[in-house]
């Protein structure tokens, strides 16, 4: 590999770019440690010492930081990696490395999101944002399929919530309300029956 370029990108980071468009990232005790230069021929023997003494061991340890901060998806995961400058063949030994100890479960994660979103917005914009994160349409269908909550069920829960907010619900507060509710994926028609349903009757609020 010939290093066409070393490109500072931190205070002590590197990007280092080749004659064949392959790039990482390394850190200047790296470029020192192994005589890295700019307009050098890299050997592949050193390359693979660098990815196994350096760039492996520094994915695999984001990786784990990040899923320490937060459940990820196996796709949102592999996009921060990549933010990061790691390569795709690293990054896809970072994703293995975790899934051993199942740090990473795209069922989990989407089974967990379900729940938390079910009561505050459609199933329509759950799955699409599921999708959004890389989620399989299948593994999301069925996840949804067993959940007992309905549209309907979500939607009077989040009226609701801002109808406490609301001192007069008079024509704009309606139509801010099924503009919220649109918003988060509900139909504006159903927004709107439920709504007057509600306003109907009262004790559907609390």
């Amino acid at each position: 590999m010939y290093i066409e370029e070393i490109r500072q990108t931190g205070k002590y980071r590197y990007r280092l770019t080749s004659d064949s468009g392959r790039a990482f990232t390394l850190y200047s005790g790296d470029l020192r440690r192994y005589r890295i230069e700019e307009k050098m021929e890299l050997p592949e023997a050193k390359l693979q010492l660098i990815e196994k003494e350096c760039l492996i061991p520094r994915c695999r340890r984001k990786a784990m930081d990040l899923l320490v901060r937060a459940d990820q998806t196996e796709e949102g995961l592999r996009r921060k990696l990549a933010r990061s400058g790691f390569e795709e063949h690293i990054i896809a030994d970072a994703v293995g490395y975790v899934q051993k100890f199942h740090y990473l479960d795209d069922e989990r994660y989407a089974a967990q999101y379900i729940d938390q979103k079910k009561g505050t917005k459609s199933r329509r914009q759950i799955e699409m944002e599921l999708k959004q994160k890389g989620i399989d349409k299948a593994l999301i269908e069925d996840l949804m399929e067993e959940t007992e909550d309905g549209d309907e069920a979500a939607l009077d829960l989040l009226l609701a919530k801002r109808l406490r907010s609301v001192r007069e619900v008079d024509d704009a507060a309606r139509r801010k309300l099924i503009a919220y509710c649109a918003r988060r994926g509900f139909s504006p028609e159903m927004a709107r029956r439920r709504l007057e349903t509600m306003l109907d009757n009262p004790c559907e609020k609390k």
